[in-house]
């Protein structure tokens, strides 16, 4: 019988080109390119009440115009680049002539991942509104009808931190906002076991069970709305709330 011990540690950085990508949220962003988002429109009539109404056919010279609630992607000028550590420890044994088994330890971590995050997210103000058709939350105050919710769908962006503080001047031409933030970081531990048998001349039956956990910031969407995905090795969430992988054990035959 033979034994083999085998260990490895690989760390990679990343690089981030900051010209490029300025250059691409830039050329994306408005009143060169655009996100418009209609809760609730008429199937018949989409941009029925929309302000200014229908955008196209788009204008790209000088006289392109900013629509209102427009969605903007920044970056800040220092980031730091995301930095990986992966390592591995495994263990293998042939027992006889024909069998082969190893257990195998793979780490990764993960620090500085890109994420945005929104600068000027929606206040959520709870109830309806009081006999002057105010509604009041965290210092904020919303104007809408005597009665109404305060808060629909289709107030989102009126209800917006620029929208509550300067709907004048910036709030009526700045909707979801986020910014680029080197925060996001990632942690995963396997063990992998695998067995191995040559069962003629030429041909080996191999099965392996892989039993893994990762913890991993959520990676949001360039608008900067929160959201969840899944894989089958991944549950990525926020910040404080990341947690583990929803299904961890993976089996191979």
């Amino acid at each position: 019988m033979t034994a083999v011990l085998r260990c490895e540690r690989r760390p990679a950085l990343d690089t981030i080109t900051l010209t490029g990508r300025r250059t691409w949220w830039t050329a994306i962003s408005p009143p060169w390119g655009l996100d418009i988002v209609r809760n609730n429109p008429r199937l018949d009539d989409p941009w029925a009440g929309y302000p200014g109404g229908s955008p196209f056919p788009p204008v790209f010279d000088a006289n392109a115009k900013f629509p209102p609630f427009g969605q903007f992607t920044v970056m800040p000028y220092q980031l730091s680049p995301s930095q990986s550590q992966t390592w591995n420890l495994s263990v293998q044994r042939q027992l006889g002539t024909d069998w082969l088994v190893s257990a195998s330890y793979l780490g990764t971590h993960i620090i500085h991942m890109l994420m945005t995050a929104p600068l000027n997210p929606a206040i959520y103000f709870p109830g309806v509104a009081n006999a002057n058709g105010d509604c009041f939350v965290q210092g904020y105050t919303f104007k809408t009808s005597t009665g109404a919710t305060c808060s629909t769908t289709t107030n989102t962006d009126s209800r917006r931190i620029l929208s509550l503080i300067d709907a004048q001047r910036t709030g009526q031409w700045v909707g979801a906002l986020a910014e680029y933030q080197s925060v996001g970081g990632a942690k995963y531990n396997g063990l992998l076991l695998d067995v191995r048998k040559r069962a003629a001349r030429g041909v080996t039956v191999s099965s392996n069970y892989t039993w893994s956990h990762c913890v991993a910031s959520e990676r949001m969407t360039s608008t900067g709305r929160c959201s969840v995905r899944q894989t089958l090795t991944f549950a990525l969430v926020t910040g404080s709330e990341a947690g583990p992988t929803a299904r961890p054990i993976v089996v191979m035959l």
